[in-house]
């Protein structure tokens, strides 16, 4: 059968004459008069057919028509990318994944179970002593009550007419890698060797090394009592070292304390309204006290009365 637009499943016929059809294109590559003879493009497809239409668009178009912009689409060949790689040294690249790392704020993408029941539990090294357990339910609803406190702190800075629109603005990007570091603690959970790609891997360990160096105060010490043990999560067959854990718990921490220091700074505010927005802070610190068992040294315990 000749291809041709009328034969087209993205034809649309608007009126049919006798010797030719008046339509429209469906990907709006063309509009007007279809006669047997017009030759198809390249995106021709019968009725029934299901593979997609190839980007490329005709410039007959009829006077006035609205025209559909192109999609934006940004390709790296792989031929490129292995000449620049083959170009750079190991700490030239490390030294540019970095600094993407650094710009990007850590949001888990992993499913979690639909269902999880047990506990989660912090297991020392040493066999011989406790472990901390804590229903899982109760774990993953902490995640919740922070949140919901930086939720509430993000209405109260966008109503507060002393912030301009750069502060603003600042403030947002600071919420939102708050934001981004309760979830990555509560729900990044590392899986090593679960892809079984070594690349993966590294990279995971990458973007563990670029936060710790990339925090702002001064790391607390893990317990000794932890190091070298593990955590479980309730019944989903996961475990991970507790350093890894640590690791993230000490991301989000910083990023708490960091935010609590800047509102603190800013002289434009009252005391009354940098006490009011720090309260929020000071609750989520208050809901992390549990975690206080992972830290070595009291003075970097979560207290809300800090």
């Amino acid at each position: 059968m000749q291809q041709t637009c009328g034969d087209c499943r993205f034809f649309r016929v608007t009126e049919s004459r006798s010797d030719y059809d008046i339509g429209r294109c469906k990907l709006e590559k063309l509009m007007g008069v279809f006669r047997e003879n017009n030759s198809s493009c390249s995106s021709f497809s019968r009725p029934g057919d299901t593979h997609l239409p190839s980007p490329s668009a005709s410039s007959r178009r009829q006077a006035g028509s609205r025209v559909a912009a192109d999609p934006v689409r940004f390709n790296v060949s792989s031929g490129a990318l292995a000449e620049l790689l083959g170009t750079m040294s190991p700490l030239e690249l490390k030294q540019a994944l970095a600094k993407h790392l650094r710009e990007r704020a850590v949001v888990p993408s992993e499913a979690l179970p639909t269902r999880i029941e047990g506990d989660f539990v912090l297991v020392p090294a040493d066999s011989s002593l406790k472990s901390k357990d804590l229903p899982f339910e109760q774990f993953a609803n902490k995640a919740f009550m922070l949140r919901d406190n930086l939720r509430v702190m993000e209405q109260k800075v966008n109503s507060n007419d002393k912030f301009g629109l750069s502060l603003r603005l600042e403030l947002q990007a600071r919420l939102t890698r708050c934001q981004a570091a309760v979830l990555d603690f509560f729900s990044g959970w590392y899986r090593p060797g679960s892809s079984g790609d070594e690349a993966d891997v590294l990279l995971t360990d990458l973007a563990r090394d670029v936060a710790w160096n990339g925090l702002i105060l001064s790391p607390p010490h893990l317990g000794d009592r932890w190091r070298g043990g593990r955590v479980e999560y309730a019944d989903t067959g996961v475990s991970e070292p507790v350093e890894n854990f640590f690791n993230r718990m000490v991301v989000m921490r910083d990023e708490l304390l960091s935010l609590e220091a800047t509102i603190e700074a800013m002289i434009q505010l009252s005391k009354e309204e940098r006490d009011t927005l720090t309260s929020y802070l000071r609750r989520s610190h208050g809901t992390l006290t549990t975690f206080n068992v992972l830290l070595r040294d009291r003075d970097d315990f979560f207290s809300s009365s800090r």
